[in-house]
């Protein structure tokens, strides 16, 4: 029982770096609605990049230190999933599209089916880093 809350605790990490990508980008006429700002999309490519790094390094410790060399560490490549989901629709319904403006571009949608395709092989990466080190 402690190994699965581990794990769901990694999960909904990997989950929270790529809810906060998502996010930004589907709400990026909103975010520069909101604030003002018109170079947004500089503060936001930052913002994900430095979200990445910070989860990367978190999620590197914690799978290093609680799984070690245990195979069963390569379920967060799937794991994650659930979490997402449930972020995004949490956050759709609190946060609903009133300004017809801020509807995002269609091409982002398929961008992040791309990123979403790639984001497994990433978590594998960080899994496999931190059972070489061990």
């Amino acid at each position: 029982m402690v190994t699965f809350l581990k794990l769901n605790g990694i999960s909904v990490m990997y989950a929270l770096a790529f809810f906060a990508h998502t996010e930004m980008w589907v709400n990026y006429y909103r975010i520069q609605r909101i604030t003002g700002f018109h170079h947004i999309g500089t503060l936001i490519n930052i913002s994900i990049l430095l979200i990445y790094i910070a989860f990367s390094i978190l999620c590197y410790i914690l799978t290093k230190n609680l799984f070690g060399n245990r195979r069963i560490k390569n379920v967060l490549s799937v794991l994650w999933i659930p979490y997402f989901l449930i972020f995004t629709l949490t956050f759709a319904s609190q946060y609903p599209i009133t300004n017809p403006q801020d509807k995002p571009l269609p091409a982002i949608g398929l961008i992040i089916i791309g990123i979403a395709i790639v984001f497994p092989f990433y978590i594998t990466l960080i899994n496999f880093f931190a059972s070489q080190s061990t």
